[in-house]
């Protein structure tokens, strides 16, 4: 590839070759993507670039050469950092910036560049630092997560002690649910038909509802609380009545669910209403 740039070294010679030729060829292969441009008008024009960075930037020597550098912005440019790019460092300065710039192809990608001038003319360095930029991105991330997190354990924790003397008692109470939910199973003073009343703290992250887990919707969940009693009244002997004292019925059933009447009042809110209640149980 032809450079076009010249450099005034005289007639010196390196093991017999001229020394601008082989300091020229030297850049040309350097690993880093460099780029040379001289100022007119006022403006920065590219004069040489090296094959680094022409692969970073995906542009040909032609399409480089003689424009400013102007042709490296794109929509997403902070015309901020982009103007201090354009503007070169005093002389015999080291100026650095981190822009986001673009190939030809229109791929953005963050590059920082280091330049310094000497003259007219001015010598950057540039380097595509999207995977530093990308940690530093989740770095941030994480910090805002955490803190969000400290705060959130800290809300949860005065919001507990405030609500653990409500939950602790209402985990002990215990209703009947009626013959709808009755399991038939006895637990401790529970009744067959007796089930203790959960905190609805976290109900709405549940994935399955009710003891038995028989339903994942929510509003089944709520009609599944109403029954009626199953109860059926028996003429008891003088000796039952004696064992017994004023008890007149003979537990043949589950009496009615002790919910009936809320479920009466929820079956008799409007539709918009029903699902405001529903939303903000999906909520807790």
């Amino acid at each position: 590839m032809a450079c076009n740039v010249h450099i005034d070294l005289g007639t010196r010679t390196i093991a017999g070759a001229p020394a601008a030729e082989l300091l020229a060829s030297s850049m040309r292969l350097l690993p880093e993507a460099l780029l040379l441009t001289e100022t007119r008008a006022g403006m920065q024009t590219a004069i040489f670039a090296n094959e680094a960075f022409l692969r970073l930037s995906g542009y040909s020597m032609t399409e480089v050469l003689d424009h400013d550098l102007r042709f490296l912005q794109g929509p997403e440019t902070d015309p901020s950092a982009f103007t201090g790019f354009l503007q070169p460092p005093k002389a015999e300065q080291i100026s650095g910036h981190e822009v986001v710039l673009y190939k030809k192809d229109g791929t953005p990608f963050w590059d920082k560049v280091s330049a310094r001038a000497f003259a007219d003319y001015c010598i950057q360095v540039h380097q595509e630092i999207g995977r530093q930029k990308e940690v530093e991105r989740q770095l941030i991330v994480s910090q805002k997560r955490e803190a969000v997190s400290h705060l959130v354990s800290g809300i949860a924790h005065d919001f507990n002690n405030l609500l653990t003397v409500i939950m602790v008692y209402s985990d002990l109470l215990l209703h009947k649910m009626g013959p709808g939910l009755a399991d038939n199973i006895g637990q401790g003073l529970a009744a067959p038909d007796e089930f203790r009343t959960t905190p609805l703290w976290g109900v709405g992250q549940r994935m399955f509802f009710l003891h038995d887990g028989r339903t994942s919707d929510l509003l089944a969940a709520i009609q599944a609380h109403f029954s009626t009693s199953t109860l059926v009244e028996t003429t008891l002997t003088l000796n039952t009545l004696v064992l017994a004292g004023s008890c007149v019925v003979a537990n043949n059933g589950f009496a009615a669910s002790e919910a009936n009447k809320v479920i009466q009042n929820f079956n008799a809110l409007s539709v918009t209403d029903k699902q405001a209640i529903l939303d903000f149980l999906r909520s807790l």
